[in-house]
């Protein structure tokens, strides 16, 4: 590894520990919600990663205590599906989303028991598979929760629950000549790129056309490929 970046990498994530625990770090604030991309999910997963590169239990540490608040922000819905509470709304997405806390909590699990996490798991699947979805991009939209749905099933990536929901990104495509366009972040424009168009459908079909649960199958996990790990 190249050691520059590591060690910027390790002030990092210190710097994100001691906010979690509640010191002024300058320059940084902590997140008003929970998700991969604008919570602190993203952090647990940098800890994540530098506990396997390091060793260091501290690092393991400090992904729980991140994952804990962002448990914080959860809540379990009259339907039995567990979201991120923020204001008024309610989000299951991976950027900003119970669907981004469940994939780290996820990796996280399997070095450490953590019970509460654990209890979140079922109802963020649950939430991930619901038929009505407005977007169909990967951060936002059907692709990314479908993809999150796959790998946190305990059996297999291709439930049929998992293959209904693809099945219904159908419904969002739009049909031009020999194309079928995506339309992209609050469905004002199509899009290919990876986080709103095209390009996260098709990562997420590849995701799912995996199979397994990505576990001793040899088959990437969806964190992997998001991460490019």
């Amino acid at each position: 590894a190249d050691h520059d970046l590591v060690d910027l990498a390790v002030r990092t994530a210190d710097d994100l520990d001691r906010l979690v625990r509640g010191d002024s770090v300058p320059g940084l604030a902590a997140p008003a919600s929970a998700g991969l991309l604008r919570g602190l999910s993203g952090a647990a997963l940098l800890h994540l990663e530098l506990h396997a590169l390091t060793g260091e239990d501290r690092f393991l540490r400090a992904a729980g205590r991140a994952l804990e608040r962002e448990a914080g922000h959860c809540v379990t819905m009259p339907g039995g599906t567990v979201q991120v509470k923020d204001g008024r709304r309610h989000f299951l997405y991976l950027d900003q989303g119970s669907g981004g806390v469940a994939l780290v909590a996820q990796a996280y699990l399997a070095r450490r028991a953590a019970p509460d996490l654990s209890a979140l798991l079922p109802g963020v699947r649950q939430g991930c598979v619901l038929e009505f979805v407005r977007e169909p991009g990967l951060f936002t939209g059907r692709a990314g929760l479908m993809a999150t749905a796959g790998q946190l099933s305990p059996k297999s990536r291709t439930e049929p629950d998992v293959l209904a929901s693809a099945r219904n990104l159908s419904w969002h495509l739009i049909a031009q000549e020999d194309r079928l366009l995506v339309p992209g972040s609050r469905l004002r424009r199509c899009s290919a790129d990876l986080a709103t168009g095209a390009a996260g459908l098709l990562l997420a079909l590849h995701f799912l056309s995996g199979g397994g649960d990505g576990a001793g199958t040899g088959t990437p996990g969806l964190l992997e490929l998001l991460t490019l790990g």
